[in-house]
């Protein structure tokens, strides 16, 4: 079955945050770039029997968790991090299903069977949103834009969002307006009515919902996801394992272009667009839930744009350097490149094009023959090769001596650029 797919999607793959079995520390693994990152430095230990209760914001901002106290922290990585104060938030001994949105909504329950409560951060105070008082609702997870909260409640009538059939249904609640959204029916709609659900995710506005269903049939839990816009079913094909495997405890990324699950007991990321799973390292499919994924955290600036009341950064990249021999073997070079170093002051890329002089109609004019870049760190030489066009190859095969002109842009983070040149020799 395909999405009816209507979320935001990203341009990256998600950067997978889960505590580090060993430290018992935040950890952060890049899935774009296929590298761990540095996280900051927390310590997520609880005495209290659960699982490293942790939870990250969509946008990778909020690390919201049990520390070593027994008590529930916030920490905001904006500028240097720091830890926000949570004026009496700690009204259970043993939290558990924590969840933070972009916003600063913090949402957790009691010792794994509710009752469910959001906390607001900026407010330093609960929110009510509707919720039976008091409530059966567990496992809390918020949609990134703070608008909603997902749960599972396995209570009754008196102590869940609406009836729940005596089974653990899914529930979608509107904050705002502190209403039950009904949206999913408490179920998936048809066979799944009468069977449980469970460890609910959510994308960044909510408009894609799952769960694992424990399905029967002789086959395993699946995760099911369901589209809240066209009210059915939208899980992907290919998602789930064949056979009598469990597949549970989904995570999604903001736009649901990424979901994961564990299969088994392997954890996996599917790629929507490409219908098919990630390839990740031993240590990150062993990884067990919590998972989350999240976006780079300060987002990656556009070049050329500013922060509000920000002073503009005008200021050119400076070439520091620029070694290129002064001439080269004909053929090796045809074949191999052009092999230089280019040396900036600041981080960035560094694009080169090398070109020979041509008459046409009596005036002299550059003919592209050979390109390359690389990227930039501040005050190290990068290697730059230029690999000739096959074109070029042709053309210049057989000569006796070449000259060529190397053009040179250095370009950093804000878009501001800087040109350089230098000339060599191609001899035959």
């Amino acid at each position: 079955m395909l999405f009816a797919f209507t979320a935001t999607a990203e341009a990256r793959k998600p950067i997978i945050a889960y505590v580090d079995q060993t430290s018992h520390k935040l950890a952060l693994y890049d899935a774009e770039t296929g590298t761990p990152l540095v996280p900051p430095d927390i310590s997520i230990t609880t005495t209290l029997g659960f699982q490293d209760p942790m939870a990250m914001s969509f946008d990778g901002r909020y690390v919201f968790y049990v520390g070593a106290d027994d008590k529930l922290h916030l920490f905001d990585r904006t500028g240097a991090g720091s830890q926000l104060p949570l004026p009496g938030i700690n009204v259970y001994a043993k939290p558990t299903g924590l969840s933070v949105s972009d916003t600063g909504l913090l949402a957790f329950d009691k010792e794994v069977n509710g009752p469910a409560v959001v906390y607001n951060s900026a407010t330093g105070s609960f929110v009510d949103i509707g919720l039976p008082d008091p409530n059966a609702d567990r496992q809390s997870h918020l949609s990134g834009d703070g608008h909603f909260l997902v749960t599972t409640c396995n209570g009754n009538a008196m102590t869940c969002p609406a009836d729940n059939a005596m089974h653990s249904q899914l529930f979608v609640q509107d904050i705002p307006g502190a209403t039950n959204t009904t949206n999913p029916p408490f179920a998936f709609g048809g066979a799944f009515d009468a069977v449980d659900k469970e460890h609910p995710c959510v994308n960044n506005d909510a408009s894609l919902v799952g769960a694992d269903v424990n399905e029967g049939g002789g086959v395993g839990k699946q995760v099911e996801v369901y589209d809240r816009g066209a009210g059915s079913l939208a899980t992907p094909t290919g998602l789930n394992a064949a056979g009598n495997v469990d597949d549970i405890h989904c995570v999604m990324s903001q736009g649901a272009v990424y979901i994961g699950l564990i299969s088994g007991t392997e954890f996996k990321v599917y790629e929507r667009p490409s219908s098919s799973f990630l390839t990740l390292p031993t240590g990150i499919k062993d990884l067990t839930n919590p998972i989350w994924f999240v976006m780079p955290f300060p987002p990656p600036s556009t070049p050329g744009a500013t922060p509000p009341g920000a002073t503009p950064d005008t200021t050119k990249p400076r070439v520091l350097s620029k070694r290129f021999k002064k001439s080269y073997a004909l053929a090796a070079a045809l074949k191999h490149g052009l092999l230089g170093r280019i040396t900036s002051n600041e981080n960035g890329r560094v694009t080169a094009t090398a070109t020979v002089t041509r008459l046409v109609a009596k005036k002299k004019k550059p003919l592209k023959v050979a390109s390359g870049k690389a990227k930039l760190t501040a005050g190290r030489a990068a290697k730059l090769r230029l690999k000739f066009t096959r074109r070029a190859k042709h053309t210049l095969a057989g000569a006796t001596r070449v000259t060529l002109t190397i053009r040179i842009t250095v370009k950093d983070a804000a878009g501001n650029a800087r040109h350089a040149a230098v000339k060599t020799v191609l001899n035959g």
